[in-house]
């Protein structure tokens, strides 16, 4: 009978299981159409060929949008939402990617970003620059 009573108890929990992630899939889905992936895809590698230096920025961008397999990327977001943030999480990101300000907030993110990542990389330079300093001042 105790083992009768485990096993239920293991099977109910491996089905409540399969449907919590049949939720979570079904809702990182629904954000990644909410989202238009490819698009935010072609604005970000746009964003980044900004900064190269010219003679690059062509091939840099075709390499991004031809070669880039877009489908394993998402199917490695998508699984990445699933197994950090909780259903109710999601469908937080769901409800919100639903309203007008929630899609243009995502698409005012890039601006954000292509502010805030120079800084970033301004301050890994500097970074870099005082720890061969220190290097070359020890080697003295």
């Amino acid at each position: 009978m105790k083992k009768l009573l485990i096993a239920t108890l293991l099977l109910f929990s491996l089905s409540a299981t399969a449907g919590n992630s049949d939720t979570k899939q079904a809702l990182a889905d629904e954000y990644f159409s909410l989202i238009n992936f490819k698009d935010t895809w072609k604005g970000m590698v746009t964003q980044i060929s900004a900064r190269l230096p010219e003679n690059q920025r062509l091939q840099f961008v075709d390499i991004m949008n031809n070669r880039v397999d877009l489908n394993k990327i998402t199917s490695g977001a998508k699984a990445s939402l699933k197994k950090h943030l909780t259903e109710k999480e999601l469908l937080a990101f769901v409800e919100f990617m639903r309203k007008p300000e929630g899609r243009s907030s995502l698409n005012k993110m890039r601006l954000y970003m292509a502010d805030v990542v120079p800084i970033i990389q301004g301050e890994m330079k500097r970074i870099q620059e005082d720890l061969k300093k220190e290097v070359q001042a020890r080697a003295k």
